[in-house]
């Protein structure tokens, strides 16, 4: 079964609280049911894994919050997990610049497991592709924006400069997998 870590739950119940108030968030959990409920008001350590569904529940609490005039949600929710993670619990596995041989020797993905698969290919000097394939299941189109502003914080994070992450390939429109095109102009 895919698990999570609890700094990505952490991460997106600050998100909510800051962007709605604490009120607003602990009644759209009330409405889940018990035991989401309880799994969502109990403590979350950040470097524990937690099962996918925790996650889900969260994402319903964030439907319900949500208004349809939020567009860049999913984009501000990414790069705000990723400023959660990568200056707190993993600040860490930033430390490691990127090194001319090989930029993205550090890209990896800690934060889920069982959930999905990548490969990082270079593509130039300056530009990557990371292709996920998952396990269970295909992302929304939401948490693929969700990915991709993820990936791209996490990449000005690590000290790249001018930083831009297309989606060329979405699991959720029909392709084989998700591409996400990771271009920057330098690396420091």
């Amino acid at each position: 079964m895919a698990e999570v870590k609890g700094t990505v739950i952490n991460a997106w119940k600050k998100f909510l609280a800051e962007r709605y108030g604490e009120e607003p968030l602990n009644s759209a959990i009330q409405s889940l049911e018990a035991k989401e409920r309880l799994r969502l008001q109990s403590p979350i350590l950040d470097s524990t894994w937690y099962p996918i569904d925790v996650q889900q529940a969260l994402s319903r609490v964030t439907r319900s919050l949500a208004k349809p005039t939020e567009n860049d949600m999913a984009t501000e929710l990414g790069r705000f997990m990723a400023d959660y993670v990568y200056t707190r619990v993993y600040s860490v596995l930033l430390k490691n610049k990127p090194g001319k041989d090989k930029p993205l020797d550090w890209f990896d993905d800690v934060v889920y497991r069982g959930l999905r698969t990548y490969v990082v290919e270079m593509t130039g000097p300056n530009s990557s592709v990371a292709r996920y394939s998952y396990i269970e299941g295909k992302p929304t189109p939401g948490q693929c924006r969700t990915l991709q502003a993820f990936i791209a914080r996490k990449m000005e994070l690590a000290g790249y400069q001018g930083v831009s992450c297309v989606h060329q390939k979405c699991l959720a429109k029909g392709h084989d997998s998700c591409d996400f095109l990771m271009q920057w102009t330098a690396a420091s």
